[in-house]
Order: structure tokens, then C-alpha cells, then sequence
């Protein structure tokens, strides 16, 4: 059945109309008597309570929400834009003030405006200042490469340059011969190498550490991030005076002497003692049998002194037997070159 009397909830914002009410008392609209309330549904006015809101607020108020969000955001921006503002003058000042110092006129061209404007590079090493046919300390040389290799190649590849530093050991090289030029520095060390290509008379004439100038043609070597020197002579080198093995009155040359006479110059070594008796004294390694023989090899009796390299002692069953590893000796046989790159046999070997 269809009621007649005072709606519940007022038509304009939906809000619950008291009884005794003429108006609502959320939005204080008239309340109109007689409406058909039984098709009055609250839900349908839940969308207007935001307009009766809207409608409550007085002038100030709407531009409040409308302006505020608007202030801030222009207040960040413009925060912002100080701030931007401060680092620019920061950097430009800071430019200033480094133009603005004196530099001391040493030539023309570091005096004109083009050069203050454009400002070189930083010469890290005495490689990059040096003209190509002057010496080059091997230090410089690699800093210079470590910096840019793309530009060190372009300057320097096939070109004449003069290196100074220490010699390798000389080495034979096919059918050349070879040495590396090292820093006088002994705690400089490098994994790559400078080899100065050349004859047997140059190379036979040099000691390992001798302190040298060479000059030749630069080229890349067989090996990556390696160098070969063609054409190689030594302009110039410090006197060193003769290493020799030391040997007794009996001729015995004590292990650690052979090794570091063969360290200063591979090929006068091997010229002097290949296919030659020698008399050797170390200490016995453990013996072990080899194929149809038995070795054993010579050691320092220095125990801080160590070797990559070996001299083996190639002897029979009945003298490898009579030995304890560590055992100080004597021994002597024919010196030849081991089938290991670097090492020795001594054929015929007997312990004295």
C-alpha cells in the first residue's frame, strides 16, 4: 500500500529527516509532505551528500581546496629552481676563480687565450712529453701504454724508439736471439715483456741486470700485449764486471753459483759448460727411477733458497740407492741439456 505522510530522508543531500523538522537539518532543504515514500530509497542520495557539502562550504572555503594543492606545488617548484639556480653560480664562480689564476708563461703557447681555454691533458709520465727519438725510461713506456693503448700504439708502432732500463738474460730464439728489457726497479714487476730482437755478438756481450739504452724498430710480438724490437743494438750500457762460477781448488762449483752464473747470461753459460765434465756440490733430492736409468737431482743446502729449475743426476740403481734426500755431495759427469726447457742432465754422473 502506498503511505502518504513525511519522507525519511531528505531529497536533496539524503540525510535522516527528523519528525518534528520543517527543514533538514544537514543541508536545510524544505521538507515537502506527501512525497510517495515508498519508493524513498537512501541509497539513491548517497551521491548528492558530496554536493551538499560543496554547497555548505562558503567562498573561502572552495577557493582553500582549490588554491591550496596549487600553492604548494608552486612552492616546490620554486625551491627547486633556487636551488638550480645556487649550483649553477657554484660551478660557474668555481670556473672563474681557476681561470683566474696565474700560470707561469714558461712559452708562448702555454701564455695564449687558446690554450687557457682549452686546457691539455696532465702528462702522467715523462713517456707522453717525449718526443719518439728520445730515450724512454721502460716504466714510462708501460704507464704511457696502461693509459691508453689505442693512442700509445698509433704514436709509437713501427717507429724507432730508445728504451732504457736492465737486460733480461740473453736467450737464443730460433734464428735470432733475444733479451727483454726490464726496470731497474727490483720491486717493479711486469707480466708482459719488451724483447729487443738482435745478433748473437750483442747478446753474448750483456748481463742480466746491466743497465742499458737500445734503439730499434717497435713492433707487436707473437704474444698479446707483448712487444718486439727489431733490428736492436745497444747505443749505450754501464760497465759490469764478470760473473764467474765460484769453484774450489778441486774445481767443485757450488749448485747456487752455476745457477746464478747461468742467470746472467744464458748463452755464455751453456757456451761455456755444455757437453763438458762438471763438478757439482748440493744436496741429493730423493732418488727415482727413470725409464731404463735412475736420477736424482742437485739442491741448494740453503733450504730459503728454491728453484723452478732442476740438474738431474742421471746415474745407476746401486749409486741412487746408497742416497738420503738432503745429503750433502759431490758429484761430476758430462753437463747436458735436460729434454725440460731450462734444466740440466749430468750423464755418466757419479758421486764423489
Amino acid at each position: 500500500m502506498t503511505q502518504q505522510s513525511r519522507p525519511k530522508f531528505c531529497n536533496r543531500c539524503g540525510a535522516v529527516l527528523e519528525v518534528n523538522y520543517n527543514f533538514c537539518k544537514d543541508c536545510g532543504n524544505p521538507i515537502k509532505v506527501g512525497v510517495d515514500i515508498s519508493s524513498s530509497n537512501p541509497n539513491q542520495y548517497i551521491n548528492n551528500s558530496s554536493v551538499g557539502f560543496w554547497n555548505k562550504l562558503s567562498t573561502f572555503g572552495k577557493i582553500t581546496i582549490i588554491g591550496g594543492p596549487l600553492l604548494i606545488l608552486i612552492g616546490i617548484g620554486t625551491c627547486l629552481t633556487m636551488s638550480l639556480s645556487t649550483s649553477v653560480n657554484d660551478i660557474e664562480s668555481t670556473q672563474a676563480g681557476n681561470d683566474s689564476k696565474p700560470v707561469k708563461a714558461t712559452t708562448k703557447a702555454e701564455s695564449s687565450p687558446e690554450s687557457n681555454n682549452s686546457k691539455p691533458v696532465k702528462a702522467t709520465t715523462k713517456a707522453e712529453s717525449s718526443p719518439v727519438n728520445q730515450v724512454i725510461n721502460i716504466d714510462d713506456f708501460w704507464a704511457e701504454r696502461t693509459t691508453n693503448e689505442i693512442n700509445f700504439e698509433s704514436k709509437y708502432l713501427n717507429t724507432t724508439v730508445q728504451l732504457s732500463g736492465a737486460a733480461g738474460s740473453p736467450v737464443e730464439y730460433g734464428a735470432s736471439y733475444r733479451f727483454t728489457i726490464n726496470s731497474t726497479n727490483p720491486y717493479t714487476f711486469s707480466l708482459e715483456e719488451v724483447y729487443c730482437i738482435t745478433n748473437k755478438e750483442t747478446a753474448v756481450s750483456l748481463s742480466s741486470g746491466q743497465k742499458i739504452v737500445i734503439s730499434g724498430t717497435l713492433t707487436k710480438s707473437e704474444w698479446p700485449g707483448e712487444y718486439d724490437i727489431k733490428n736492436c743494438i745497444v747505443i749505450n750500457k754501464d760497465p759490469v764486471p764478470q760473473t764467474t762460477s765460484q769453484t774450489n781448488t778441486e774445481g767443485v762449483i757450488n749448485i747456487d753459483d752455476f745457477w746464478a752464473e747461468r742467470t746472467t747470461n744464458e748463452i755464455n753459460f751453456e757456451s761455456k759448460y755444455l757437453n763438458t765434465t762438471v763438478q757439482l756440490s748440493g744436496a741429493a733430492g730423493s732418488p727415482v727411477e727413470y725409464g731404463a736409468s735412475y736420477r736424482f737431482t742437485i739442491n741448494s743446502t740453503n733450504p730459503y733458497t728454491f728453484s723452478l729449475e732442476e740438474v738431474y743426476c742421471i746415474t745407476n740403481k746401486e749409486t741412487a740407492v746408497s742416497l738420503s734426500s738432503g745429503q750433502k755431495i759431490v758429484i761430476s759427469g758430462t753437463l747436458t741439456k735436460s729434454e725440460w726447457p731450462g734444466e740440466y742432465d749430468i750423464k755418466n754422473c757419479i758421486v764423489k
